[in-house]
């Protein structure tokens, strides 16, 4: 049996209070007695060793992942290490492979512009250099693109000789054997 008294403005306060108590006991007292309790009170023991069987598999689940975890940082970590090791062994051969690559244009540069100064003929003969090593096949097979003067040798049959590299002009590659600069010489004489 409820009594409910009226609230606000036709009610007093004292009215007010009365009610809520009398509500509030109630509900207290029918709630903590009888099968309904006990119902609610197995559940809810269900439900907690529910939730610590679930804390405990996430537990094992968490210990499991951060093992897997570890294994695959350690082994990534190696990984990366194996390949920054070959990295810079592969860069050092590079670097080396460069500095001997500019030291042997720079030899052939040097041996050009000696073979340019003077005939080849006695320099193959007391050198004993195979010029063919310092030679080119053509102009346009001459890595440089500064036009000059480069000894040419055709193949391993022909001699080399001197020649006038034009590297500059029309895409360069171009062995100048007639060169006019300023119109006075007469191409057409014998």
């Amino acid at each position: 049996m409820h009594l409910i008294l009226p609230a606000g403005p036709e009610g007093t306060k004292a009215e007010y209070f009365l009610q809520q108590k009398f509500t509030d006991e109630n509900c207290a007292n029918s709630s903590l007695t009888g099968f309904g309790y006990e119902m609610i009170t197995a559940k809810l023991d269900h439900i907690q060793c529910k939730l610590t069987a679930i804390e405990l598999a996430m537990n094992e689940d968490r210990k499991r992942f951060d093992q897997k975890l570890s294994t695959a940082v350690s082994q990534l970590s190696e990984t990366i290490g194996r390949n920054l090791t070959a990295l810079s062994t592969q860069t050092n051969k590079m670097l080396t492979e460069e500095t001997a690559n500019a030291n042997h244009e720079r030899m052939r540069d040097e041996i050009q512009m000696l073979l340019s100064k003077q005939d080849p003929a006695p320099f193959m003969v007391t050198s004993g250099l195979n010029l063919h090593s310092v030679s080119f096949q053509s102009c346009k097979t001459n890595p440089s693109k500064r036009s000059g003067k480069y000894l040419i040798q055709p193949s391993e049959n022909h001699e080399p000789f001197l020649g006038y590299c034009e590297q500059s002009s029309f895409g360069g590659g171009w062995l100048v054997f007639q060169y006019r600069f300023n119109g006075s010489v007469d191409f057409d004489r014998n």
